[in-house]
């Protein structure tokens, strides 16, 4: 499976992966590889530093021919190896993401914004065979609980954040994680 995960910018898709990353590292049942598809700066070393360290190294670069090719070259080369392959998009919908998310074959939606949730929608479905997985409402703070539903694939994430993330979203992270095992 190769999963892309997509929404617009300051959802906390990449402190969602970092998430993700840690529970697949745990849980050792199955070879995964998180790529980073966007020349935003942003990683897991980002997510676990000194956000004020984070904001004097991070730099953003744009988007080349060169590396979404790379990017398209490395997603097609790492689905031979390994069983998922996670790649964390960036936040705007172009013609550089059209042609990285052509080559999934999932997706999960991660957005803080609702009206952008089914433009996002409607991306994906649109450029590619790929599969809707799930559709998050991300929100940094919020009276409801964190859920998933695998029937609806509809949930609500709560406090995305790098300075660390509440342990009932966590749980919710990790009943999605294993949502997506069930279906390699």
């Amino acid at each position: 499976m190769i999963l892309a995960v997509v929404g617009p910018p300051h959802s906390g898709k990449t402190v969602f992966l970092s998430e993700v990353y840690r529970y697949l590292l745990v849980k050792r049942e199955i070879r995964f590889f998180l790529q980073r598809a966007a020349p935003d700066g942003e990683g897991i070393w980002s997510a676990e530093s000194d956000q004020e360290l984070v904001k004097q190294i991070r730099h953003k670069y744009e988007y080349t021919d060169e590396f979404v090719n790379h990017i398209i070259t490395s997603i097609n080369s790492l689905s031979k190896n390994f069983q998922l392959v996670l790649i964390d998009c960036g936040g705007m919908i172009t013609e550089e993401n059209r042609q990285i998310i052509s080559n999934c074959t999932h997706f999960v939606i991660i957005s803080s914004n609702r009206d952008a949730m089914a433009t996002w929608l409607n991306f994906c479905e649109e450029i590619c065979e790929c599969e809707c997985v799930g559709i998050f409402d991300s929100l940094l703070t919020s009276d409801r609980s964190p859920f998933f539903n695998k029937e609806t694939l509809l949930g609500l994430l709560v406090g995305l954040d790098r300075s660390g993330v509440p342990k009932e979203t966590s749980l919710v992270i990790e009943q999605f994680t294993n949502f997506i095992i069930s279906l390699l």
